[in-house]
């Protein structure tokens, strides 16, 4: 049996889930899941408008990546009537696509690049057809007790969990529902097909897999699973957070320095023996970057309230929602991300 087996065979992964910093994190994430379950569904040009309306709403004209075939129209979208904007929208949403099919083929560098990411990501969702839910096929990798996997089951998506801990796994089993459930490791999930899933997460295996090579395998197998256009939430435990609370609240850091646990920068580096991996932002951008996937966004579903726990337990029921919707109005703020427990990577294969 190893360390992590061991540990997960007596860690109650539904109480953590239904204590206060737990139920913060899973509101949070589920806000941004079902973002992205609802652009599945919705399709291709519900996507596109959105994104596009917002870009010329929220950005200056000269700043806009469409500014060489399509100023006016922005002008339009952000002025003119709802008709005339969603006419607008499209006529840009066929000139992305042009731009990005010469991406593909590597036609103009250049121009491709003149678009900037966010367009590239949303005009390239694959799913040109709404969705109904049980179209919509999702993979949890390591999945544990079904925290997510089971609830997103019960809101009729076709869900399938993969799980390493056996433990963990029978539970997931034992409480009866459809979700299909298999035995697994993140870094080799032979068992399915390329392209197989319309939304993978990745949601427990990078906060234990301690070297820079089984992340990006582990990235790279959730990438291959997922179709072209779908997305992919990746969950990391962030190395501030780790510091913080058991170098300095706990009292290890000498400790820690002495042992070469952490580095002169206070770079966390994990021991043989240690469970978890903790992850600077810098270190997540260059995974993706290996990986070769495009980020949509990244948030904190927890901010700080792994960091006060007791302060959290505290609250009273007013004051703890007051929390969760102070959380969901700064999980996106850049600022934030690096000191916060968890963070959630959005990406695309596209």
């Amino acid at each position: 049996m190893t360390n992590l087996e061991e540990y997960y065979n007596k860690f109650n992964e539904d109480k953590r889930l239904k204590s206060r910093h737990g139920i913060m994190e899973f509101t949070v994430t589920m806000k941004y899941v079902h973002k992205y379950l609802d652009i599945l569904e919705k399709g291709e040009e519900y996507d596109l408008m959105e994104t596009l309306n917002d870009h010329a709403v929220n950005k200056k004209p000269e700043k806009c990546a469409m500014e060489n075939v399509a100023n006016e129209s922005i002008k339009v979208i952000a002025s003119d009537s709802e008709e005339g904007g969603n006419n607008a929208a499209r006529t840009i949403a066929s000139d992305v696509q042009q731009l990005v099919s010469a991406r593909r083929n590597k036609v103009d560098k250049s121009i491709v690049e003149e678009l900037g990411d966010e367009h590239l990501i949303t005009s390239d969702i694959a799913s040109k057809n709404k969705k109904t839910k049980s179209d919509i096929r999702i993979l949890d990798i390591g999945a544990a007790t079904g925290g997510y996997s089971i609830p997103l089951w019960e809101e009729g998506y076709d869900v399938t969990a993969v799980e390493l801990v056996k433990h963990n796994l029978g539970m997931l089993k034992a409480k009866g529902t459809g979700v299909k459930a298999f035995q697994g490791n993140a870094l080799k999930l032979k068992r399915f097909k390329d392209d197989s899933f319309d939304l993978t997460l990745l949601f427990g295996p990078m906060y234990h897999l301690k070297t820079r090579e089984e992340q990006l395998q582990a990235l790279q197998e959730a990438k291959r699973v997922t179709r072209p256009g779908g997305f992919i939430l990746v969950a990391y435990v962030m190395n501030e957070y780790a510091f913080l609370t058991y170098g300095i609240k706990e009292g290890h850091v000498l400790e820690n320095i002495a042992d070469g646990k952490l580095d002169e920068a206070f770079h966390v580096r994990p021991g043989a023996d240690d469970l978890y991996a903790f992850m600077r932002t810098e270190d997540i951008v260059s995974l993706n970057e290996d990986a070769g996937l495009h980020r949509v966004q990244i948030i904190s579903p927890d901010g700080p309230a792994n960091h006060m726990r007791r302060e959290v337990n505290a609250l009273s029921e007013a004051q703890f929602k007051a929390f969760i919707q102070y959380q969901l109005a700064v999980c996106e703020r850049a600022d934030l991300l690096g000191a916060s427990a968890h963070t959630v990577d959005i990406l695309q294969k596209v």
